[in-house]
């Protein structure tokens, strides 16, 4: 059975998303990360009429560093044993953080369950690079 998705998914998606693994563990398969609402309207107006949503599902995972140590030295790694009561910055591996999202199957899964509801709806859809916006007008929210 060939969904509308699955030239899609197949040849752009599943590509791009087999790419972004996650080295610290990867054996771990990511969950869902944020399916974000964002106002339909200009930058510059602030206010969001008539209730102009657009939903992006963003895909793919975003590792972001966290504060170093006050004893960080630029160009520097360090691993500290909290045992010994050392004081040194943890290191580049264990300072940074995962941001997973759906991926893989559930990523497939999630966009043809609502791309159908959209098409239903007669919404438009507006696929990026590794993201996919859906442009909603509702009454109420």
């Amino acid at each position: 059975m060939m969904f509308p998705l699955h030239f899609h998914y197949e040849d752009i998606l599943r590509q791009d998303l087999l790419l972004k693994q996650n080295y610290a563990n990867v054996m771990e398969v990511p969950g869902s990360f944020e399916i974000r609402l964002v106002p339909k309207a200009g930058v510059s107006d602030f206010r969001v009429q008539f209730w102009k949503l657009a939903t992006e599902v963003l895909c793919g995972q975003i590792f972001i560093r966290k504060s170093r140590g006050p004893d960080f030295k630029a160009g520097k790694s360090f691993r500290s044993n909290p045992f010994l009561g050392s004081k040194k910055d943890t290191g580049y591996v264990s300072n940074l953080s995962r941001q997973s999202v759906v991926r893989g199957h559930g990523m497939f899964n999630l966009l043809v369950r609502i791309f159908t509801v959209m098409s239903i709806l007669d919404y438009p859809v507006e696929i990026r690079e590794n993201s996919i916006q859906f442009a909603m007008e509702t009454e109420s929210f």
